[in-house]
């Protein structure tokens, strides 16, 4: 189903399995809240919305089997997920799905640029990946080192370094890699 791999995509930007009552839960701003809503409708999810801050919801829903296939495929912690080769290797409908959902969470699109940050070394990977299948591009990744800590919002917050993607979905003179006969 493209709602479940746009979900995912979601999940794998902005989500987590709570350790306490095994809750997924996806946080959001309210424009991203509208389109998550009708995905998990069209899904027949139950769920909750909570409003923590200011520009902020989560939607939370307890689904057993959800909670043990994404725990399984994806794991839980932005340090810990990861995108299985079975999620790469997806018709390319539900992964251009799992893609728009990872954007609509990681990602933004600047100019003829879209870009995505992650402080996850392997999501990045996979995502080059993916970009390769979906767009048969290039992407370049960007290391970017942060101080251990950082003022936000008038409240100490820890941070890590992090890795930038960026690439264009159409073709450049500028480009200095080309697809062709199935290969990039």
């Amino acid at each position: 189903n493209l709602d479940f791999w746009y979900i995912m995509g979601t999940y794998i930007g902005d989500g987590w399995v709570s350790s306490t009552n095994g809750d997924i839960k996806i946080s959001c701003n309210q424009k991203k809240l509208e389109e998550l809503k009708n995905r998990f409708d069209r899904m027949h999810y139950q769920y909750t919305i909570n409003h923590t801050s200011k520009n902020c919801w989560n939607i939370r829903t307890y689904n057993n089997v959800l909670k043990e296939f994404i725990l399984n495929f994806f794991g839980s912690g932005a340090e810990s997920k990861r995108i299985p080769f079975e999620v790469i290797a997806l018709p390319i409908p539900q992964l251009k799905e799992f893609y728009n959902g990872y954007l609509n969470s990681d990602g933004c699109k600047i100019k003829n640029n879209n870009q995505f940050t992650t402080i996850n070394k392997n999501i990045a990977y996979s995502f080059c990946l993916i970009i390769n299948k979906l767009f048969k591009r290039i992407c370049n990744i960007y290391k970017v080192k942060t101080t251990p800590t950082k003022y936000i919002e008038g409240r100490l917050v820890n941070q890590k370094d992090w890795y930038q993607l960026r690439f264009k979905e159409q073709d450049s003179n500028r480009d200095f890699a080309f697809y062709k006969d199935g290969y990039i």
